[in-house]
């Protein structure tokens, strides 16, 4: 993985216990990391919340269940830039919204502390000095479900990686 900058993971299985340490090693080591999870209810989502667990110290995140509505406001003053640069924008669309819990205030980009849908940490809190981006179920090949702001959402969070 050191060849690259910044690793796009899209959560469809959990990942084995070697592929995770080598995950946590790339990060560990100042790369960055976006992650998607699911409706927060699933094995599935294991292996995400194992990485931000094990990298962000004294962090604790947990499933969160499924969470309505399927579009989520972005405040203008979300952590990192992420509704700010280099595109704005206000909302994020979700297939069938999963959530962590855990979350402070200061890492939610959409959601609450109590269930975010959209989370980050930057080098200052993550080990090693990496990046870790968590957009919880949101398919984005799927048009009905990723919302007309897609590309910007996507090139922010690169930004922010």
């Amino acid at each position: 993985l050191s060849g690259y900058q910044q690793v796009w993971d899209i959560d469809t299985d959990a990942w084995s216990q070697t592929e995770q340490d080598r995950v946590h090693n790339y990060v560990a080591a100042g790369g960055s990391l976006y992650l998607t999870g699911e409706w927060g209810c699933c094995s599935v989502d294991s292996s995400t919340i194992a990485l931000i667990n094990s990298l962000v110290p004294g962090q604790t995140v947990a499933h969160a269940g499924s969470q309505a509505p399927n579009s989520w406001t972005i405040a203008s003053d979300a952590p990192f830039g992420l509704a700010t640069s280099p595109n704005a924008v206000t909302y994020l669309q979700t297939a069938s919204a999963g959530a962590l819990s855990g979350v402070p205030p200061g890492h939610v980009v959409a959601g609450t502390s109590g269930a975010s849908v959209f989370s980050a940490w930057d080098s200052s809190d993550v080990q090693g000095g990496g990046r870790i981006a968590v957009v919880m179920d949101v398919n984005w090949l799927a048009e009905q479900y990723r919302g007309a702001n897609w590309g910007d959402l996507l090139k922010n969070i690169a930004a922010f990686l």
